[in-house]
């Protein structure tokens, strides 16, 4: 009958279109990830959450942390769910600029400090996930051929010894050599704590581009020593030519994840924070092949127990908690400073600090004061902050660093060479004359 073969002909069509829908694939949710992290820890972890969430391809993007912070603020309009990275200041430094989301997430850490650092953001928009320390990477064997203990201090990297041996990356280019600066600042105080920096400034044989520029340049022997993250010195290196010493004082600080606020996937970006916090995923932070120390108190203490290192005390000034938001709030000045004191001066301050050196201690001890006060006092720091506190300038970022602070940082500190170099020769004379 014709209306028989109709409806058969219908249920046919009908069944069809069910089997295709069925065997279509669901279009996956594309979530795109801004990290500094380098590709031998962000693809196993990203391979893993894609194993984990078949709905979810994810898209990295791969910046130094300084670059990746420029790159969110100055482009807005691009699609980026999540930023990655192990400086816990630049998180600061988005937040002020409300570029992140406030998300509910399991948090599987009650602690709200670790040895000083905030864990996770108070307002629910970062999440540490695992732990690092910093200290130094160094070459054993270009230390044996140059006659160099292993350094176990910050202040050991100041030592005359070291001179012409150190590298490091300067701090407008590198999260976290930054992160190494203000955390010295912290420790030690505005005064004390850019002493200590500048000296180690007068020991530098190289400054490199990128972090990752210490532990090659390490590694090919064309300098010593370096400041660093204890995962670049360790992780995936295939040689001998390079190791990794924690100093004193210890500085053991969470790397952080935040779902931004221009997501447009914040169910896939929420479900990557939380897999980074889940048991397993911590659990694989600890392989060799990873080499994190995770979140989680009895994981963390087993790691830090394999690797021999204690929980360090709070060593922060007057033993309070780290203070990212002073950080973000003096990010461009900070490094400002360093740019126009130790990077613009880098050769000349290791000329004078060579002079310097092959003097008695008790002759040059005034002649050491000049070249390490810093070029902007506490009080001067703390009202260039409070003037460009509600703009993006030298207090927020290193973008659009203030042309007058940059070059009031570069008078003063040519000044400080000029009068150096007058008392230096004052006291040549006093010598020729005994």
């Amino acid at each position: 009958m014709p209306s028989t073969r109709r409806a058969t002909a219908l249920l046919a069509f009908v069944t069809t279109c069910a089997v295709l829908l069925m065997a279509a694939p669901v279009r996956a949710v594309d979530l795109v990830i801004l990290t500094s992290f380098p590709p031998a820890f962000y693809e196993v972890i990203g391979q893993r959450f894609e194993d984990a969430h078949p709905d979810i391809d994810v898209e990295i993007l791969q910046r130094s942390t300084t670059s990746g912070v420029r790159f969110l603020l100055e482009r807005e309009a691009v699609d980026v769910d999540v930023f990655w990275a192990s400086s816990p200041d630049a998180f600061e430094l988005l937040k002020r600029q409300n570029q992140l989301a406030t998300v509910d997430v399991a948090i599987p850490l009650a602690e709200e400090t670790v040895a000083g650092y905030p864990v996770n953001d108070a307002d629910g928009q970062y999440f540490g996930f695992a732990f690092s320390t910093f200290g130094a990477a160094y070459n054993p064997d270009y230390l044996i051929r140059h006659g160099l203990d292993i350094p176990s201090s910050w202040s050991d990297l100041t030592r005359p010894a070291y001179w012409g041996h150190v590298g490091i990356t300067s701090p407008s280019r590198s999260g976290t050599s930054h992160f190494i600066v203000e955390a010295l600042l912290q420790t030690y105080g505005w005064d004390e704590g850019w002493r200590l920096i500048s000296r180690m400034g007068g020991n530098l044989s190289t400054i490199t581009a990128r972090s990752f520029g210490i532990t090659d340049g390490i590694e090919q022997g064309r300098f010593g020593i370096g400041p660093t993250i204890d995962f670049l010195a360790t992780v995936e290196r295939s040689s001998d030519a390079i190791a990794f010493a924690a100093l004193e004082p210890l500085f053991l600080v969470p790397a952080s994840v935040a779902v931004l606020e221009r997501s447009t996937t914040r169910e896939a970006a929420v479900a990557f924070v939380e897999f980074l916090l889940s048991t397993d995923t911590q659990l694989l932070l600890m392989t060799p092949e990873l080499g994190r120390i995770p979140v989680i108190k009895e994981l963390r203490a087993l790691a830090l127990s394999s690797r021999g290192t204690r929980l360090p005390e709070p060593v922060l000034v007057n033993g309070s908690t780290f203070d990212a938001s002073l950080s973000a709030r003096r990010y461009g000045l900070v490094n400002a400073i360093f740019d126009q004191w130790i990077v613009a001066h880098r050769q000349e301050l290791s000329e004078r600090w060579k002079v310097l050196n092959a003097r008695p201690w008790a002759d040059r001890k005034d002649l050491a004061a000049l070249l390490t006060t810093p070029p902007v006092g506490e009080g001067r720091a703390a009202a260039i902050i409070a003037s460009d506190d509600s703009a993006s300038t030298v207090a927020a970022t290193s973008l659009a660093e203030s042309d007058a602070a940059s070059e009031e940082i570069s008078i003063a500190v040519t000044r400080m060479l000029t009068q150096f170099d007058s008392e230096l020769e004052s006291a040549a004379g006093l010598d020729r004359n005994h």
